[in-house]
């Protein structure tokens, strides 16, 4: 064993996902519970050693939670730095199936952009996230049918630009 952490902010809290870092560190998403009783996206990014370099919450509708991440060399031009795609689930405000949510943040975590990908008839949980070295990121999401209208549950990719524009969409 070459460390043990435990990360208790006095709230109920939930880390989903860990990626190993290119620098040793990692970055762990999950979920955590807000004030008003909410759910909210969590990241934490942690050094070598487990020890919390910074943390950042994103609440989203009635409740979200991000599930897993990828290093992304450049986000965008103009951004100097390192900086992560993360991939979740956000119940919207609206009382509409939830839907997969995908955000670009920086490398101290500010959001850059988001998209949130909704069916109507669907709920979508995103659960794959990779990003090409042309920079095109690819979304793997369950479809599960809401309703008894016939529609039947599937696996959605979706092949989507450097900045989150829908390119291909496959089910």
């Amino acid at each position: 064993e070459l460390w043990k952490r435990a990360y208790r902010p006095g709230i109920p809290n939930q880390i989903a996902g860990v990626n190993a870092l290119d620098d040793g560190g990692y970055l762990a998403t999950g979920m955590i519970r807000l004030d008003d009783g909410r759910m909210a996206g969590w990241i934490l990014k942690l050094g070598s050693d487990g020890t919390v370099l910074w943390q950042r919450t994103y609440p989203r509708g009635k409740s979200s939670v991000l599930r897993r991440a990828a290093l992304v060399p450049s986000i965008m031009a103009g951004h100097e730095g390192r900086g992560f795609l993360v991939l979740g689930d956000s119940t919207p405000a609206d009382g509409g199936p939830e839907a997969t949510w995908l955000m670009a943040v920086d490398a101290l975590g500010e959001p850059l952009w988001q998209r949130y990908f909704r069916q109507p008839d669907f709920e979508l949980s995103g659960f794959g996230l990779m990003r090409n070295e042309d920079g095109r990121i690819i979304v793997a999401m369950n479809a599960k049918a809401v309703d008894g209208s016939g529609h039947r549950s599937h696996v959605r990719m979706l092949i989507l630009s450097p900045r989150g524009v829908i390119v291909e969409d496959e089910s």
